[in-house]
């Protein structure tokens, strides 16, 4: 049960100001209900005066649903709107179904918990949700405390929240996770690419529809990505125009907007000033892009991959992902792998052969982000059971 103030406003027929109260008892609500009242009446009814007070979410769903709208950018002032993918909002949706199922599996009734009910109890609730009827990794246990984490703070912070409430996902441990980036072989590589035709690309799904994968830029796409080391969206969305020439008019490096920092700091981002990463043109990458039709493309406005096909570029970015994965499976490999793994490929190679400069090729943050998250180790330690020397003159 919660309480409501509902005041008319004066010099109006019907119009009036509703404000959910935080009061959980009668005479609390009494008081709060005559604050509320006073402040609408020394600020004359002025809708837009500072004084009225925010309706402040009381139930947890309530309060889920304002952060929604805020990732939503619904109310939002333009200087802090973001722009958030499909997949963003609809990993938050998941996450609080999550935190719900759990709430009610244990007994919880969701339709009246407060969010300052909220407590450590409930968080083992769904600490125990996520482990053992999810069966989460580490890594989804992780991001899912994360997002529910933030979400927490952001109520906190909004409805000033800070002197009565603690968040109580800050004291969650962060499960251990065990980095083991794989890159591609050559001979993985080339096999995948043989198993790329029509016939290998037709699947049933559980549904029972009929999907076939193949199309005749599919193998373009994995040389593009293995040659760049670039994301599936900075693959579909290269453009022609993007090269970089020297003075003596041959090509050095394409200028790529770097989408995921672009993306996720949309609100400091302009379209005339973006975070650039390069995408260097060497001897076997200008071989590739001279069979995909440099010399007719060159300095036009035209995507290098499939730059003629009418497919939508969302539509290849998906397609890319689910066609890596079923050509792999129509060959021998066993090793799990998917197409980001040509990214840790490409930095993995730059990083045997670059060293402490490798970052500068790939644009990443910097060596410990590179070393952690995309260097196949096993690549290093078999070069150097090859030729390692404890004294190099020995």
């Amino acid at each position: 049960m919660v309480y409501r103030a509902k005041i008319h406003i004066t010099g109006t027929k019907k119009s009036s100001k509703v404000k959910t109260l935080i009061a959980e008892n009668f005479e609390d609500a009494i008081k709060e209900f005559l604050e509320f009242k006073k402040s609408l009446i020394n600020s004359n009814f002025n809708l837009n005066s500072q004084l009225i007070a925010v309706h402040k979410p009381v139930l947890l769903t309530e309060c889920m649903a304002e952060y929604m709208a805020y990732l939503n950018n619904e109310g939002v002032p333009e200087h802090m709107k973001k722009t958030r993918t499909i997949g963003h909002l609809k990993d938050y949706e998941r996450n609080f179904k999550y935190y719900i199922d759990a709430l009610i599996e244990n007994g919880e009734v969701v339709q009246t918990l407060k969010f300052l009910d909220i407590n450590a109890i409930h968080v083992g609730y769904l600490h125990k949700y996520v482990l053992n009827n999810l069966n989460a990794k580490n890594r989804y246990y992780n991001n899912i405390i994360s997002a529910l984490r933030l979400f927490t703070s952001y109520i906190i912070k909004t409805h000033k929240y800070e002197n009565i409430y603690s968040n109580h996902f800050q004291g969650v441990p962060r499960r251990f996770v065990n980095y083991d980036p794989k890159a591609v072989s050559g001979v993985e590589f080339y096999k995948l690419i043989g198993a790329v035709n029509k016939e290998n690309g037709a699947k049933i799904l559980k549904t029972g529809e009929r999907k076939n994968y193949y199309r005749d830029w599919i193998v373009d796409a994995f040389w593009l990505g293995l040659f760049t080391g670039g994301r599936r969206d900075e693959v579909v969305y290269l453009k022609w125009s993007d090269i970089v020439y020297d003075e003596n008019g041959q090509p050095l490096h394409f200028n790529s907007g770097d989408n995921k920092f672009n993306r996720s700091n949309s609100n400091i981002v302009s379209n005339e000033e973006k975070k650039i990463k390069q995408f260097q043109i060497y001897d076997d990458f200008k071989a590739f892009l001279d069979r995909v039709g440099y010399d007719k493309y060159k300095n036009s406005d035209n995507y290098v991959l499939a730059p003629e096909t009418a497919y939508k570029r969302e539509t290849m970015i998906d397609l890319i992902s689910k066609a890596f994965t079923q050509f792999l499976s129509k060959t021998d490999i066993k090793v799990k792998l998917e197409f980001k793994n040509l990214r840790k490929t490409f930095s993995t190679s730059v990083r045997m052969q670059y060293g402490d400069h490798a970052h500068y090729i790939t644009s990443h943050g910097g060596l410990s982000v590179m070393d952690k998250h995309y260097i196949d180790k096993s690549d290093v330690q078999k070069k150097m059971r090859k030729g390692f020397k404890i004294f190099e003159n020995a």
